[in-house]
C-alpha cells in the first residue's frame, strides 16, 4: 500500500466503490427480473387459463338453463332460439377447449383438461338424446332423460372444472409465495452486499489515511 501514490490509493477506493454499486444493482436488478417474470407468467399465462375453465363453466351453465326451457315448450317457434342458444354456447366451449389446449402448464393440467373434455363429451352426448325428444313435443321423457342422462353428468362435469380452477389457483399462489421468498433473498443479499462494501471503502480508507500519515 505504502508504495502506491495518494493519486492511485484515491482510484483504489473508487473502484472498489464502483464494485460494491455494480454488486448492489446486480443483486437489485436480478430480484426485479425474477418479479417480473412472476408477474408476467400470471398476467400471460395463468389468468387467461382460470378466465378460460370460467368460460366454459359459464356456458356449460347456460346449455342446462336452455336445455330446460327447451322441454317446458311446446311451439317449435320457441324451442328454435333455444337451440340457437345452446349451439351458440357449445361453439364457444369447444373454442375454450381447444384454446387450453395451448395453455396448459403442466402434465396435471393436460390430465384434467382431458378428463373435463371426456366428461363434457358425455355431457353433450345426453344433452342432444334430450332435446330430439323436446323436439317432438315427448316433454315428459325429455325431462327424465335430462334428470338421468344430463343432470348427474353436468354436475360431474362442474365438480371437475371447479377442481381444475382451483389446481390453477394454487399455482398462482404458489408463485406468489416464490415471488416473495426471492424478494426477501434479494433484500437480504442487498443489505449484505451494502454493508461489505462500506466495511470494505471503511477499511480501506483507513490503512490508505495511516499510510499517508505515517
Amino acid at each position: 500500500m505504502k508504495n502506491l501514490s495518494i493519486a492511485k490509493r484515491g482510484w483504489l477506493i473508487i473502484g472498489l466503490a464502483a464494485i460494491a454499486l455494480a454488486t448492489v444493482g446486480g443483486i437489485g436488478f436480478f430480484g426485479v427480473s425474477t418479479l417480473q417474470e412472476t408477474v408476467s407468467g400470471i398476467n400471460d399465462e395463468t389468468i387467461p387459463r382460470l378466465s378460460t375453465i370460467d368460460d366454459i363453466k359459464s356456458h356449460v351453465y347456460l346449455t342446462r338453463v336452455n336445455a330446460l326451457r327447451h322441454t317446458v315448450v311446446l311451439e317449435a317457434n320457441r324451442k328454435e332460439p333455444r337451440d340457437k342458444d345452446i349451439l351458440a354456447s357449445r361453439a364457444i366451449i369447444d373454442k375454450r377447449f381447444k384454446e387450453y389446449e395451448a395453455l396448459a402448464a403442466d402434465d396435471e393440467d393436460r390430465k384434467m383438461l382431458k378428463e373435463d373434455s371426456a366428461l363434457y363429451a358425455t355431457y353433450v352426448k345426453g344433452m342432444e338424446k334430450m332435446l330430439e325428444l323436446s323436439r317432438v313435443n315427448d316433454n315428459t321423457f325429455a325431462r327424465i332423460a335430462m334428470e338421468k342422462d344430463v343432470d348427474p353428468v353436468a354436475d360431474k362435469l362442474r365438480d371437475a372444472l371447479e377442481k381444475h380452477q382451483n389446481y390453477v389457483r394454487d399455482q398462482v399462489a404458489q408463485a406468489g409465495k416464490a415471488s416473495e421468498t426471492a424478494a426477501m433473498s434479494v433484500e437480504w443479499l442487498t443489505g449484505v452486499a451494502i454493508l461489505v462494501g462500506i466495511a470494505v471503502i471503511a477499511v480501506l480508507g483507513v490503512f490508505i489515511g495511516r499510510s499517508i500519515v505515517g
